[in-house]
C-alpha cells in the first residue's frame, strides 16, 4: 500500500476497546509493524448479531498478503485469501468455497478437492493445483458464491468491523496496509455495492463534481443526500476511516471503478498494494 509502505517499528499485544454503539467488544490481540512485516489480528464480539463472534487476522509483508476472517460460532471462513507479487496464482475462499486463480487475467477455478486454502505459497505445487483445476472446468461463478454467503450471514457485520477497527481502536486504513487489507475486502462483500453499478461512466464522471471536497469544506462528517463514488466505502457510502474523512478521495474512486468493471471480489478490487487515498491502480 503506497500510503502504508513506511514500515515502522510498532508492537501491540492484547488491548481491549468497546465499541461507543451497539456495545459492540474489538479485542485487538496483536498489533506489529517490524522487518517489513504488518501484522493486525483479534476478535469482534457483535452484540446484535446474536453474539456473533468474528476472528481476524491480517499480515501484509513487502511481496504477501495474507487474510482472514472467521465466524468462530460456526467456525466458517468468511473470506480468506493468500497472494504474492513473486507469484501470478493466489488463493481465495469465500464461505464454503475455495479458488484458485491467476491473479493477472483473473482466471479463477473452483478447488473441488479442498475444503480451506493453503496457508503457505508454493510456486510448483500452485501451478499445478491451478492447470489441474482448469482442466477439470470447475469455474464456479464467484458472484454465485457471494450471494450463498449474503443468505447465510448479514454482511453488513464486516461494515461494523471496520468501523470498530477505524473509528474504536484509531487504526486508519492510509496508515495500516493490514488494516486496509480487512477494510477493502469488508467492503467487496458488503450489500451495498450496487449503487455503483447504475448508470455508464461518463455519467458517473459527471456526477463526481458534486462530490464533497476539502476546498467546499463540507465533508469533514458523513455527508447526506449525496449520490457519489470516491468516498471510500461501498456504493455511495462514506467510510470515514479509510482516508480520514468523508471528502472525495480520486483513489477510492478509481478503486470503484475497477470494482465494477472487474468485480467486487476480483484481486483488483481486494488487493490493497496498489492503492492509496490518491490514487489507485487496478493492474
Amino acid at each position: 500500500i503506497m500510503c502504508a509502505s513506511k514500515f515502522i517499528s510498532i508492537l501491540l499485544v492484547v488491548t481491549l476497546v468497546v465499541s461507543k454503539t451497539g456495545g459492540n467488544v474489538l479485542r485487538i490481540i496483536e498489533r506489529s509493524n517490524e522487518h517489513q512485516r504488518e501484522v493486525l489480528t483479534g476478535e469482534f464480539k457483535i452484540n446484535q448479531r446474536n453474539d456473533m463472534i468474528l476472528a481476524f487476522s491480517s499480515v501484509v509483508e513487502e511481496d504477501k498478503v495474507q487474510l482472514e476472517i472467521t465466524e468462530t460460532v460456526n467456525r466458517e471462513v468468511i473470506i480468506s485469501y493468500i497472494v504474492s507479487r513473486q507469484s501470478d496464482i493466489g488463493y481465495l475462499q469465500v464461505g464454503e468455497f475455495a479458488f484458485v486463480e491467476n491473479i493477472k487475467t483473473n482466471e479463477a477455478y473452483y478447488l473441488q478437492n479442498m475444503k480451506t486454502i493453503p496457508t503457505e505459497l508454493n510456486r510448483d505445487r500452485d501451478e499445478n493445483i491451478y492447470i489441474s483445476s482448469k482442466l477439470q472446468q470447475q469455474n464456479t461463478s464467484k458472484e454465485f458464491v457471494v450471494s450463498e454467503l449474503h443468505k447465510r450471514y448479514d454482511m453488513n457485520m464486516l461494515g461494523i468491523l471496520s468501523r470498530s477497527i477505524g473509528v474504536d481502536a484509531g487504526i486508519k486504513g492510509r496508515d495500516s496496509a493490514s488494516a486496509m487489507a480487512i477494510f477493502l475486502a469488508s467492503k467487496a462483500l458488503s450489500p451495498h455495492n450496487s449503487p455503483t453499478a447504475t448508470g455508464n461512466r461518463a455519467q458517473r464522471d459527471t456526477d463526481t463534481h458534486s462530490c464533497p471536497n476539502k476546498e467546499s469544506n463540507h465533508c469533514a462528517n458523513k455527508p447526506l443526500g449525496v449520490s457519489c463514488l470516491g468516498l471510500c466505502g461501498p456504493g455511495y457510502h462514506c467510510w470515514e476511516w479509510v482516508c480520514g474523512d468523508c471528502c472525495y478521495h480520486e483513489g477510492c474512486y478509481q478503486h470503484d471503478e475497477c470494482c465494477h468493471e472487474h468485480g467486487y471480489i476480483s484481486w483488483g478490487c481486494i488487493s490493497m498494494w496498489n492503492f492509496s487515498c490518491k490514487h489507485f491502480s487496478c493492474n
